[in-house]
């Protein structure tokens, strides 16, 4: 988990592909936990999207997490949801 913090400490956009790819199985709420942070930290439009995917998750921790970062901590991700 220490990488995935420094990954998002240094605001690497190189490593969006690996987290979302590491999201589509990764069953562990606290790996879950820490690539929402670091994600949240890059701060890019992809890293965004990838945490609004994350808001119908089926477990209710993520869920919780996800709408903590939205909601509180970084609002702007929330400004940015595309239409449907």
């Amino acid at each position: 988990m220490l990488a995935i913090q420094l990954l998002g400490d240094l605001r690497s956009q190189t490593a969006l592909p690996v987290f979302r790819s590491m999201l589509e199985t990764e069953q562990d709420f606290y790996v879950v936990r820490e690539i929402v942070r670091s994600l949240a930290k890059i701060g890019t439009e992809e890293s965004e999207d990838i945490i609004r995917t994350l808001e119908d998750h089926n477990s209710r921790l993520v869920r919780r997490i996800v709408k903590e970062i939205i909601v509180d901590e970084h609002p702007n991700v929330r400004k940015r949801r595309p239409s449907t």
